[in-house]
């Protein structure tokens, strides 16, 4: 992964450590004599109980939505602290998800996906994190990273109804963002074999068909996508050359 801007900011790491920061309401920043040199808060300075770490995670929330992250930020430090002492790793895992989402709308991107990772090693298969991840690297068109976590997205969720529309999604993104035709034919291709009464799959393949035939000034977006947002220069075109048949039966 190439390299980004050097982080301005440090909750979200490993398990063991949060920022130092205050928070209004029910949790102040601790004295200073209960804080370390590093800045790491001391668990025995966070409230502990239920109680206050799920109001934590509510404050953090309702800043995340009032559009103040980096406050949001401060809260669900304070819940991880509380949380690290024995809390439940799904529950560790959504709040470390919800300090990645406040890290990226801070613009901090390497504590984003720190704090991904880190929702990941307490919770292998949690497809939140696994979606923001692709989010996080398509963003940064980097096609390897988001074709890995798809394909552990796609396991995650090989027994639920939702894999219908993110693979319909998944092919959407490596046609329109990616340029890359054969993926997007994968993609579509499964969703079509596991739910083939999917009108939408059964479209989006004979689209794709179509256009892996056509030259690339007149290829289109496949029919009834989304709008892509935001701006993707396309250097990557088609560098994933891949065995179509494989990957396809990679679920079964």
């Amino acid at each position: 992964m190439r390299r980004r801007s050097a982080p301005t900011m440090v909750v979200g790491g490993p398990p063991g450590t949060a920022v130092a920061a205050s928070s209004p309401g029910r949790h102040p920043s601790p004295p200073r004599s209960r804080r370390l040199k590093s800045g790491v808060l001391e668990a025995s300075a966070v409230p502990r109980d239920p109680a206050s770490t799920r109001a934590a995670i509510r404050a953090g929330d309702a800043c995340l939505r009032g559009d103040d992250p980096s406050q949001a930020a401060r809260h669900y430090a304070v819940a991880l602290t509380a949380l690290r002492t024995g809390g439940d790793k799904t529950l560790l895992a959504n709040v470390y998800l919800r300090l990645g989402h406040a890290n990226r709308a801070l613009g901090r991107t390497l504590p984003a996906v720190q704090s991904y990772r880190s929702a990941l090693e307490m919770s292998p298969d949690h497809p939140p994190t696994l979606e923001a991840l692709v989010s996080l690297h398509t963003a940064w068109e980097e096609w390897d990273y988001v074709a890995k976590y798809e394909e552990r997205l796609f396991k995650a969720l090989s027994d639920s109804e939702k894999l219908h529309d993110v693979l319909l999604r998944s092919g959407d993104r490596w046609w329109t963002l990616a340029e890359d035709l054969e993926r997007a034919h994968v993609r579509y291709m499964i969703a079509a074999k596991r739910f083939p009464d999917s009108r939408r799959a059964a479209e989006r393949l004979a689209d794709v068909a179509d256009a892996m035939d056509r030259p690339p000034a007149t290829l289109r977006s496949p029919r009834g996508a989304p709008k892509q947002s935001g701006t993707y220069p396309r250097r990557q075109r088609r560098t994933h050359r891949i065995d179509r048949t494989k990957e396809a039966h990679a679920l079964g």
